[in-house]
């Protein structure tokens, strides 16, 4: 693959990166990979311009870096998603005059075997930098939590918490959430497949949004300005109602007093309604948020705190502080409300009815002997008629609340 890009790099950064490394940038999750990747997209032919490639041809395909970790796709075919790197794969290990840079939270899920045949896919340890974005343990609760439950896991806040901070061996429901978030052991993985003098760990302050895109453009040598954060990458957070409302449908979708014998596709909710979603609806500054419990800000510190000595003993190069790792959030926590100011039992019946009604719809009508069009797809139509019914039914119970 050759986008066509040219250019000779102008400095090698605080990395030491010369024309020919590839820069591996493995998240994890919730660490400023979405907003970092939308810069590094949207400045693509500037990076250019110094030296700087991009692999992949679109902004971040999650799928086909997922395949190169070792995960099952969420979607598309495997052979094709894995042909698909093969092709961004052959394109870093072709770009010897410039520094490739990719960015994927899915390679820091991979395994040491996966690990260690990613990296000879981009042409070997003696190319690859790993750099790992962290933040503090605090903060990422509430967002690494809605981001479960938006991929289907249906425990409360309060029983994930549980789970995760007071509960041996500290692994369920979700086993990955210390994987990705004990970031000195993840760095150690990496230091193994790499080398330790190949791997940075960046920590992310939160209160600066704008550090981020500069913490990358001097780790690349790039003039300041050069990468820029979109005030709206289509990635925000969800309220406490509206997330509510995603979990109870996934609630009603595996219960069969409700769902009966109806097979509901819930990959139609997780990677098209919520993310319309999330653009089409703009909740009041009056709805709550997510707040965390006091005990277990307190938990998630003392992990942080761990992690940053770990870190500061291991030797390898940490950019920022560590001590961020154990902040608490900036913004007051205020008193967690009764309920949602949103229904979210009505409007998650609502959201099911409309994914019943949508999947259902396609086997009861005849097909046409010869039909001028194909119809639309049903998920289109689940999209479609999710906005309009969400948008009017919002509305209603919000005020009702």
């Amino acid at each position: 693959m050759n986008n066509g890009d040219s250019g000779k790099s102008e400095g090698v950064g605080l990395l030491g990166l010369e024309p020919g490394a590839v820069l591996l940038h493995i998240g994890p999750t919730k660490t400023g990979t979405t907003a970092i990747q939308h810069a590094l997209h949207n400045a693509r032919g500037e990076l250019a311009g110094h030296g700087v490639f991009l692999p992949a041809r679109t902004r971040h395909p999650m799928n086909v870096f997922g395949v190169a970790a070792g995960r099952r796709p969420q979607a598309g075919d495997p052979e094709r998603l894995l042909s698909k790197w093969q092709e961004i794969s052959a394109a870093t290990c072709a770009a010897s005059d410039r520094i490739s840079v990719l960015s994927g939270e899915l390679f820091g899920d991979a395994d040491d075997e996966f690990a260690r045949r990613l990296v000879d896919d981009l042409g070997g340890a003696e190319r690859v930098h790993v750099l790992i974005t962290c933040r503090s343990l605090p903060g990422l609760l509430a967002s690494q939590w809605q981001q479960y439950v938006q991929n289907g896991v249906r425990n409360s806040y309060d029983d994930w918490l549980t789970g995760m901070l007071r509960e041996i061996p500290y692994d369920k429901p979700t086993p990955s959430f210390w994987r990705r978030h004990r970031y000195d052991r993840l760095a150690s993985r990496w230091s193994e497949v790499v080398g330790a003098d190949r791997v940075s760990v960046l920590v992310v302050d939160n209160s600066q949004p704008e550090g981020l895109p500069k913490d990358f453009e001097s780790l690349l040598g790039l003039p300041e300005g050069v990468l820029e954060v979109s005030q709206d990458s289509g990635n925000r957070s969800l309220t406490w109602g509206e997330i509510e409302a995603v979990r109870q449908l996934y609630i009603i979708a595996k219960d069969p007093k409700i769902a009966g014998r109806t097979k509901v596709d819930t990959n139609i909710l997780r990677h098209k309604i919520i993310p319309r979603f999330q653009r089409a609806h703009r909740p009041g500054a009056d709805e709550p948020r997510i707040v965390t419990p006091d005990w277990a800000l307190d938990e998630a510190a003392a992990v942080g705190e761990e992690i940053a000595a770990g870190l500061t003993e291991s030797g390898l190069r940490v950019i920022g502080d560590p001590a961020l790792l154990s902040r608490r959030p900036s913004r007051p926590q205020t008193e967690r409300p009764e309920r949602p100011m949103v229904s979210s039992e009505a409007v998650a019946k609502l959201m099911f009815e409309s994914l019943v009604e949508a999947t259902d719809r396609p086997r009861r009508r005849p097909r046409p002997t010869i039909p001028k069009q194909s119809p639309p797809p049903v998920e289109d139509k689940v999209e479609r008629r999710f906005e309009r019914l969400v948008k009017r039914f919002l509305g209603r119970f919000a005020s009702k609340a």
